[in-house]
């Protein structure tokens, strides 16, 4: 979450979790990063990305006020949002996965089958 105080001009993030990603490798594999399989903080990591954009050195918090009362604020305002989001509707439902060909091109109807030269390369002909 990242937060941006009225005063000052550093932009904070506060990490709770990360892709738990191979060693010396910043990338998922497959098709996503899996939520379950990731790396919770506790105490939650603190960048100052306006001076570190790569997010290589978690600022400490724990003796400082004022860094103390930034991470409160971003994590009430996280547990906020957190409780105003209702669960989406799935997309794996059975009417989700039907083909709707309205949603199709139809280039040359009744038949619908397109050729487009941009995609000369990948069409078998």
């Amino acid at each position: 979450t990242r937060y941006r105080p009225p005063q000052g001009s550093s932009v904070w993030k506060l990490v709770t979790e990360l892709p738990n990603y191979k060693p010396g490798e910043d990338k998922c594999y497959g098709l996503a990063c899996i939520c379950s399989n990731t790396i919770k903080y506790d105490p939650p990591l603190l960048f100052d990305i306006t001076a570190d954009p790569g997010e290589r050195n978690p600022v400490s918090y724990k003796n400082n006020k004022h860094l103390q009362d930034i991470v409160n604020k971003i994590s009430a305002a996280t547990a906020e949002h957190k409780k105003s989001v209702g669960t989406p509707e799935s997309r794996m439902t059975f009417f989700k996965l039907l083909w709707r060909p309205w949603f199709q091109p139809c280039c040359n109807f009744p038949s619908c089958t397109c050729s487009d030269p941009v995609y000369k390369d990948f069409v078998d002909e």
